[in-house]
């Protein structure tokens, strides 16, 4: 027979595993920023490095230009992809929080108050918009490291991987804990 006291018991061991749960997350969510943001920077230096290298080497003959191009494609097409990956787990984390947490979802209820105080403004409003724009330039990068085929090619990645890194340092919320562990 249940009792109350186990009825209570239970009921205080799932709001604990649930906060476990959500910290847990939270933490998964922090690390994956650190990595897009070395991930994007890495493949916006791997642009660079190959547009100077192609401009260096304008006198080679056509032959050896497009196995440059070629190692230079299969390189950044790997590099774009495991951005991709990370970008989408950290999407479907990031909206799990958000519809999950008990602490955004209150919030839902007075959204006055919300857009009234800066920080909860970035964490119910801004962050997930632009992080929604963030996720569309960089699925649109992805597609255009696949059809990488001349050096205006390289430009335009490099332009817009410096507008999705534009994007996604204006929508981490500096504020919270650079690192949670």
């Amino acid at each position: 027979m249940i009792n109350r006291k186990s009825i209570k018991t239970f009921q205080i061991l799932s709001i604990y595993f649930f906060e476990v749960m959500i910290n847990f997350v939270l933490s998964l969510h922090n690390l994956i920023r650190w990595a897009i943001l070395i991930v994007i920077v890495g493949l916006m230096i791997k642009v660079i490095i190959d547009i100077l290298g192609i401009k260096s080497k304008i006198k080679m003959n056509e032959s050896q230009a497009n196995n440059f191009l070629d190692s230079s494609k299969i390189i950044l097409r790997k590099i774009s992809l495991v951005l991709t990956i990370l970008v989408n787990i950290q999407f479907l984390i990031g909206f799990t929080l958000y519809f999950l947490n008990p602490n955004i979802v209150g919030l839902w209820t007075d959204f006055t108050m919300v857009m009234k105080q800066r920080e909860l403004r970035i964490i119910v409003v801004e962050h997930p918009i632009l992080m929604l724009i963030f996720v569309g330039l960089i699925h649109y990068l992805n597609v255009s490291v696949k059809k990488i085929e001349n050096l205006n090619h390289y430009k335009k990645i490099i332009i817009i991987s410096s507008i999705s890194l534009i994007i996604l340092i204006l929508g981490i919320p500096w504020f919270r804990p650079l690192i949670r562990i």
